[in-house]
């Protein structure tokens, strides 16, 4: 691929990014509602586009007269926090499993991969559903459980390449240099394997993004009224034959998010392979 279309590509992913980041910074500001002020006289209004729409919403109600653009900038906090957040847990706890198995090898090495195997073994969506349904839903638990649940690909991708580092030339110096074993590790081995780890965490965020809007969708993710767009979508199926833009807006927000956050990982993997090989794939 060319080298002027990974860029573009990665550009245009990290503009919706930023976009939808600013819309949920100041989503209050953007839409001029709060999203759970309720106004039954104004229920199932329709978005600007559609006959007999009200200026003041742009966007229309939901069910509850509730202002839908303010609901879905949001819900953008949800999304945002829920894909950053469990990612940021999960490779916390991925890495350093990772590395440790990598460097160390051995018995500890053995350990790790047990782990990953056990971990991998556990379907994550079924797991979350039983999880989520024998302790309650809050944001706090849906973000602690998929980030228990995402953590095998950070291992596995950082035992892998710490294995592949760890006897080369600049390791070997700061060892007989008498560096300390975690100062190698932090300042050595996780600068090296960086790029890759974070071309996997921009894969967590899509996936967390997505389990937790399944999860949402089934009536055990992000509890109301917090506006979680796969709850928003839960919300409207029953009026989508009617009103078809009540699950097409948030179903179009979660599409972009997740497409803006694959093409970020892409141009990363692709630009640093090209700045490694001088060419991409």
């Amino acid at each position: 691929m060319h080298l002027n279309r990974v860029r573009a590509d990665f550009l245009i992913g990290a503009l919706i990014l930023s976009l939808v980041a600013i819309a949920a910074i100041f989503s209050h500001q953007i839409s001029g509602h709060d999203p759970f002020s309720q106004d039954l006289m104004k229920r199932m209004l329709p978005p600007f586009w559609m006959d007999g729409h009200d200026p003041e919403h742009f966007l229309g109600t939901d069910q509850l007269g509730r202002d839908y653009l303010a609901r879905l900038l949001y819900g953008a906090r949800i999304v945002l926090l829920i894909g950053v957040g469990a990612t940021l847990f999960a490779g916390v706890i991925g890495i350093t499993l990772g590395v440790l198995g990598g460097y160390f090898g051995g018995i500890v090495d053995s350990i790790v991969l047990f782990l990953i195997t056990v971990r991998l073994s556990l379907p994550t969506v079924l797991v979350a559903l039983a999880v989520v349904g024998m302790v309650g839903s809050s944001l706090a638990i849906v973000v602690s459980i998929l980030a228990l649940l995402l953590w095998d690909r950070f291992a596995v991708v950082a035992r892998t390449t710490t294995m592949q580092i760890r006897h080369l030339d600049f390791i070997k110096s700061a060892r007989v240099s008498g560096c300390s074993t975690s100062w190698i590790l932090w300042r050595e081995v996780l600068p090296n394997i960086s790029e890759q780890l974070i071309v996997v965490a921009t894969l967590e965020i899509t996936l967390a993004i997505l389990v937790e809007a399944s999860l949402s969708f089934l009536g055990l993710g992000v509890p109301p009224p917090l506006p979680s767009w796969g709850l928003m979508i839960a919300e409207g199926k029953d009026q989508m034959y009617f009103n078809a833009w009540i699950v097409t807006l948030p179903g179009i927000a979660l599409m972009l998010v997740v497409v803006a956050v694959n093409l970020v990982g892409d141009g990363v993997a692709r630009l640093s392979d090209w700045n490694g090989n001088g060419s991409t794939r």
